[in-house]
């Protein structure tokens, strides 16, 4: 299992508030190996308002 932090190097200045939500949307297909990997980058964005969805295809 991976520890996943976000970012925590975001100026006090940048509170979440003050930008608008970004959808960070992964789907994923046969690529569980690089999901870890792909949540790794998405959270060391030092953009403060995001959320992440993973979708899982094909959709049954």
């Amino acid at each position: 299992m991976v520890n996943i932090q976000p970012a925590n190097d975001i100026k006090k200045a940048s509170e979440p508030e003050n930008f608008p939500l970004v959808s960070v949307i992964i789907p994923v297909y046969n690529s569980e190996l690089y999901l870890a990997e792909t949540l790794e980058a998405v959270l060391k964005s030092t953009y403060p308002n995001f959320e992440v969805i993973i979708r899982s295809y094909p959709m049954l």
